[in-house]
């Protein structure tokens, strides 16, 4: 399965340097995650996070850095720029730590038909956070 053909991964990001560094890092670590368009819909005004973003130039996804807004609109301005049949939305302080987790879930949805999947997160402490999931959509059946 080469995942770059099936998805695309949006993250809105505002003054998030470190969290957004960590995010991104751990991208890298994740099955087939090569040339994987990964947009960052930023609306920082701060320059550490400008800097961290551009200084990124050894992952092996395509990131490509947006214009965001609020996160609503940040997820819409990046789920503008798929052109794939499936969008991940992650948050920029979301650190995905399985790296099968991606792969899983796609090959998860393609298998069994799914428009939607989710997973638990945990937090730094080791608890569930349910406030924030992760959310893959079929593009033709998302609705922002």
């Amino acid at each position: 399965m080469e995942l770059h053909k099936l998805l695309t991964i949006v993250i809105p990001c505002k003054n998030e340097g470190k969290t957004i560094d960590q995010t991104l890092t751990l991208l890298n670590f994740q099955e087939g995650i090569e040339y994987v368009k990964v947009i960052v819909a930023d609306n920082s005004d701060d320059d550490y996070t400008t800097y961290h973003l551009e200084q990124r130039n050894r992952d092996y996804f395509d990131l490509r850095i947006i214009q965001g807004g609020l996160p609503s609109k940040a997820r819409n301005n990046g789920a503008l720029q798929c052109d794939t049949p499936f969008m991940l939305f992650i948050d920029s302080d979301m650190f995905i730590n399985d790296p099968k987790l991606i792969k899983g879930c796609l090959e998860k949805m393609v298998d069994e038909r799914l428009d939607l999947v989710t997973c638990k997160v945990r937090s730094s402490t080791g608890k569930y956070n349910y406030v924030f999931r992760v959310y893959v959509l079929t593009k033709t059946n998302h609705h922002c």
